[in-house]
């Protein structure tokens, strides 16, 4: 399957899930971030195996500047099944899509 796994527009100063990769699965993804309004602001990407609790060595970007009504993307990564890509904004104001695709382990 190919396309989109996750959107969120989460509320700001907290991780969120934004993808789990199933069980028996491996799945290449990368996430673009939309700031949706004209106040620069920040973001975070991690990723946990095995859904683990966030750590410092999770992260993809951290506190990563993002400019008025600017869109960002991370570059592609893999997950195995049961790992969990996490979102953080800074403002509240950032929509969050993760497009890729997945296949069997």
């Amino acid at each position: 399957m190919s396309g989109l796994l996750g959107q969120l527009a989460p509320t700001p100063s907290a991780w969120f899930d934004l993808y789990t990769c199933p069980a028996n699965t491996v799945a290449t993804l990368r996430v673009i971030v939309t700031n949706r309004v004209a106040v620069s602001t920040f973001f975070r990407v991690a990723a946990s195996a095995n859904g683990d609790a966030i750590a410092d060595l999770h992260a993809l970007a951290y506190d990563k500047a993002i400019g008025e009504t600017d869109t960002g993307t991370t570059i592609a990564f893999v997950l195995s099944g049961g790992d969990v890509v996490r979102v953080y904004s800074g403002n509240g104001n950032l929509s969050f899509t993760a497009t890729g695709e997945t296949r069997p382990e």
